[in-house]
């Protein structure tokens, strides 16, 4: 699931600053939105019920496996509009 989600947040435009290698490899995802402020898309995404943390500012975002395969549109939905908020000025 993190690499499904992890290919969702690249077409958003995230960057990926996740420990990837194969020794480091985990279900925790830090990523990194270029240009907007980190801590407002977190509150953004919790106001819509999408829980995830902040660590160095960048976002950190854990799949769990017991997430149902259709879960990943209504957070694609989540994500795209926390998104379009932060990015109103």
């Amino acid at each position: 699931y993190a690499d499904k989600l992890l290919a969702l947040l690249k077409a958003m435009g995230f960057q990926d600053h996740s420990l990837r290698g194969e020794a480091e490899r985990s279900g925790i995802l830090s990523v990194v939105q270029p240009g907007l402020d980190t801590n407002r898309l977190y509150e953004s995404l919790k106001n819509r019920g999408l829980y995830t943390s902040v660590r160095d500012n960048r976002l950190r975002v854990s799949p769990h496996a017991y997430h149902p395969e259709e879960s990943f549109e209504k957070i694609q939905r989540i994500f795209e509009d926390a998104l379009e908020e932060c990015r109103k000025v």
